[in-house]
């Protein structure tokens, strides 16, 4: 009997696996390595959320995103998604922020930890932590809700920590970004800014949903993720 096909993954789902896999490799990694790898985790997104809204051709768009080309830098393509209203000014400063604890990590071999100055200072300028502390009043009931923020505040007390959080809440709002439909292209991006950038807060989440199954999970970054994705929908 030929083996039934899986059926393929959600870019919801898939988007959870590639965060599980970091939670692994940032879980023993050094704090350089976690800087470096975690903003290119967020750089991959930006690149795959900018093809989402781009004309479908890819040479022109490959042209346009490689190393060399007018968004070849982590920078502009921020900067661009910015002014396109695909993420909010938290968001846009939030990425800015972890480029330059990025760039402390990978060019002064002094920089080691993120308690160093100034990377300490530069976490704890992050916003990440203090949405996503805020997020479960509005998913959750109170008494758990209460819990999920305690323990949000818990998770995000180091300059390390808040790092990470960020990492992950920016990169569970981008899947969700490139889950939304994108308007046909006649009605041009202020459709898209208009659409995206008016959603609303996310309100509780089906019984069946995968935001609901976080609530019993063991892995906080998998829920903050799905908080992240759902705050974007």
């Amino acid at each position: 009997m030929a083996k039934k096909t899986p059926p393929p993954l959600s870019a919801e789902d898939a988007g959870a696996e590639v965060l599980e896999e970091m939670d692994r490799e940032f879980h023993d990694s050094t704090d350089r390595v976690i800087a470096v790898v975690g903003a290119a985790y967020l750089d991959s997104m930006l690149d795959r959320l900018l093809r989402r809204v781009f004309i479908d051709q890819q040479q022109d768009v490959d042209r346009l995103l490689r190393p060399d080309g007018a968004l070849g830098s982590n920078g502009s393509r921020y900067q661009l998604a910015y002014c396109l209203g695909l993420i909010t000014l938290d968001q846009r400063d939030d990425m800015k922020m972890i480029a330059k604890i990025r760039n402390e990590f990978a060019h002064d071999f002094k920089t080691s930890s993120f308690e160093s100055t100034p990377v300490r200072d530069y976490c704890s300028s992050l916003k990440q932590p203090a949405i996503l502390a805020a997020m479960p009043a509005k998913l959750f009931p109170e008494s758990q809700a209460k819990l999920a923020e305690q323990y949000g505040r818990d998770t995000s007390a180091t300059p390390r920590e808040k790092f990470r959080t960020s990492v992950f809440a920016l990169f569970g709002s981008l899947v969700g970004s490139t889950m939304c439909d994108v308007p046909s292209r006649p009605h041009g991006f202020r459709t898209i800014r208009t659409l995206w950038s008016g959603r609303p807060h996310p309100r509780r989440p089906p019984a069946n949903s995968a935001l609901h199954r976080t609530r019993t999970a063991s892995s906080f970054s998998r829920a903050l993720y799905f908080m992240a994705c759902g705050s974007r929908r």
